[in-house]
């Protein structure tokens, strides 16, 4: 989706800021948020998806593109505020049609897909597409003995469209689609370039060097299928469209590196926390032999920042400790919908169009941090 919203003025998105299905969509200074409804719809096919987590893949063959800006709610329903991304696929024709694209490149990258068109008889078409995608990523994870696992990825989908016409009026279209993404996560290295602090906070972002020495593997896992069927019908000056989807999204992350502080768990409700930070400290990246993050000077001792701002504890790529907590991340969503409309296809001074639209969402969030004492694999 970054590809071809990048061609478009006014529209910006950002993908993959926590997870791959992170995704939020920028049109003309309308934006969404996280865990939250989108201000974009998604519209494959003519049918509304209602989560937008699904845009870090592919959709299909694709066959047409559109970027609509501004309120779209009278054509497209909810979800359509700041504008819509409206996709078309690859239909089946009465002739075999097919393709395939294979592309390689450094860090073991490779970008693979195929796709199949037949029809089935005269009434009848199938179409079959399928996309991998592969890198073992640009960064190494010193800590780990230079193991390629900080910004990593894996995914694939497979899609299926089946379109049956009945008569020269009633077309049934229906698809199935699954896929998975396995890769890292929050890969977060900071850097300051604040002058006016002085020195402990100053540094070139340009000659930034990007260590990584998380001691957790960070890994993000997605999977998605969705089916749906859709009927159109012609009558003499009226088009019947009715549609139905299911989807079901399942995501989760593990991530190092994310919990900030940690006043938490010194606090009288964690009497097991003090013990986790004093371990924490004992277990350095400059203790260890590992180049410091600056500014290093940050987190020197293990109390929260309010009982010694200058350098007390914050925790992760801000401090010379390879332990920082760890954070695991849980997004779940199935969603059932359906439309039904009729629209007008005269050629009267009047246009119009009358429907009713249903949609049940099923949504699970959840979010757990824990200690963690700098260790390979020691977790509390």
């Amino acid at each position: 989706a970054d590809d071809f919203i990048q061609l478009t003025p006014g529209v910006t998105i950002v993908t993959g800021t926590a997870e791959a299905g992170d995704t939020q969509i920028n049109i003309r200074g309308i934006n969404g948020a996280r865990d939250a409804e989108s201000s974009v719809a998604l519209v494959v096919d003519g049918i509304l998806k209602t989560n937008t987590a699904q845009l870090n893949q592919n959709q299909g063959t694709l066959r047409q593109v559109e970027i609509l800006k501004g309120p779209q709610g009278a054509l497209y329903g909810r979800n359509a505020a700041a504008g819509a991304i409206v996709l078309q696929t690859l239909k089946p024709k009465d002739v075999l049609e097919g393709g395939v694209k294979v592309s390689y490149a450094s860090e073991n990258t490779w970008d693979a897909s195929a796709y199949i068109a037949t029809p089935l008889g005269e009434t009848a078409g199938l179409v079959l597409s399928s996309s991998f995608q592969h890198s073992d990523g640009f960064f190494r994870n010193i800590f780990l003995g230079n193991s390629k696992t900080v910004d990593d990825k894996e995914s694939f989908n497979v899609d299926g469209r089946l379109i049956v016409r009945t008569g020269d009026a009633t077309e049934f279209d229906v698809k199935l689609r699954y896929a998975e993404f396995h890769g890292a996560s929050l890969p977060f290295n900071a850097s300051f370039h604040l002058p006016n602090f002085g020195g402990a906070f100053y540094e070139d972002v340009n000659k930034h060097p990007f260590h990584f020495y998380n001691n957790i593997r960070a890994t993000n896992d997605q999977s998605s299928f969705d089916s749906s069927i859709k009927v159109e019908h012609n009558f003499e000056t009226m088009k019947l469209v009715a549609w139905a989807l299911y989807s079901d999204v399942k995501q989760d992350l593990v991530a190092d590196g994310t919990s900030a502080d940690f006043a938490r768990y010194i606090s009288a409700a964690q009497p097991g926390g003090q013990a986790t930070v004093n371990a924490c400290f004992a277990s350095t990246a400059a203790n260890k032999g590992y180049p410091v993050n600056q500014p290093g000077a940050i987190g020197a001792i293990p109390v929260p920042f309010i009982f010694a701002p200058a350098n007390g504890s914050t925790f992760g790529p801000y401090s010379n400790t390879t332990c920082d907590g760890i954070q695991y991340q849980l997004r779940n969503q199935k969603d059932i919908s359906a439309e039904v409309r009729l629209v007008s296809t005269g050629d009267g001074p009047v246009s119009w169009q009358i429907g009713g639209y249903y949609l049940n969402i099923d949504r699970t969030t959840g979010v757990s941090l824990g200690g963690d004492t700098g260790d390979r694999k020691s977790v509390v």
